[in-house]
């Protein structure tokens, strides 16, 4: 196996935890991304589509807990996320067509 395929095993593995706990796990893969020659947009869909089945769990995990959300439905949920993400690639697209 080769060393960059441990690193990111590793890096991966880390940032699973890391948005366990506290959120930012793209802080560690992308940049490990990044460094194997992919470019900054490759590694940004590789890096969310490999960190959101933790995403999922980890929310389904500790929704009881979150204060607030109690009265949320799943479904209430997955459309503020589906909107939140809707409008955040919106805006993500623009502003690279105004460069």
């Amino acid at each position: 196996m080769s060393m960059s395929l441990v690193i990111l095993f590793i890096a991966a593995a880390w940032a699973g935890v890391q948005n366990a706990l506290a959120g930012g796990g793209t802080f560690l893969t992308l940049p490990c991304l990044m460094l194997t020659g992919m470019d900054a947009r490759a590694a940004n869909i590789t890096s969310t589509v490999g960190l959101f089945p933790a995403q999922v769990i980890t929310g389904m995990t500790v929704s009881r807990n979150a204060s607030g959300a109690a009265s949320l439905s799943l479904r209430a949920l997955i459309i503020i996320s589906l909107v939140g993400g809707a409008a955040g690639a919106v805006l993500l697209l623009d502003g690279e067509q105004g460069q």
